[in-house]
């Protein structure tokens, strides 16, 4: 039993006696006061319990705290069983980011090594481009070929014909 349990047990002992006087003094606590219904917002009014023992009295009370603790209990059961599952569901969520953020790495990874045989690749393409032949050199040799008209020279079988025919003449 806790100290306010405690307290509240005490105080309505007082006033079921009759007593609002401790030790001869009156009860200035601010707890007994809310239990008195002159402070706080929720009031304990009872109808007085004539003909009734000071003891039955006490029961009676004990019985209605009992019962509004066990009301507390159980809502602070359900507050827990509620925390909980929020809990669960909030870890179940970070796993899940988590995996989420793992493959998203993994992805990344992927892609710059993607990126690092494309720029390889560019490399080597932009080595071969060097070492073609450039657009000027080509038309020097276009001109070269124009001027020697490669097409206008004598194949093999054209000169032997050229000479037999020669030799048949003479």
């Amino acid at each position: 039993m806790n100290i306010k349990t405690q307290r509240l047990i005490y105080y309505a002992r007082q006033v079921l006696l009759g007593d609002e006087k401790l030790d001869g003094k009156p009860i200035n606590d601010p707890f007994y006061q809310e239990f008195r219904g002159r402070g706080g917002q929720e009031t304990i009014t009872r109808p007085p319990m004539k003909g009734v023992s000071g003891q039955d009295k006490l029961s009676k009370l004990i019985g209605e705290v009992s019962s509004n603790l066990r009301i507390l209990e159980d809502r602070y059961s359900n507050l827990r069983k509620k925390t909980q599952l929020t809990d669960q569901a909030l870890l179940e969520t970070q796993r899940q980011f988590f995996k989420e953020k793992r493959i998203i790495a993994e992805e990344i990874v992927e892609i710059k090594m993607k990126l690092s045989e494309l720029a390889e690749e560019l490399g080597v393409m932009s080595a071969e481009l060097k070492s073609a032949v450039k657009q000027n050199d080509f038309k020097v040799i276009e001109k070269y070929l124009d001027m020697w008209e490669p097409m206008q020279f004598l194949t093999r079988k054209e000169a032997e014909e050229i000479i037999e025919d020669s030799m048949g003449e003479e």
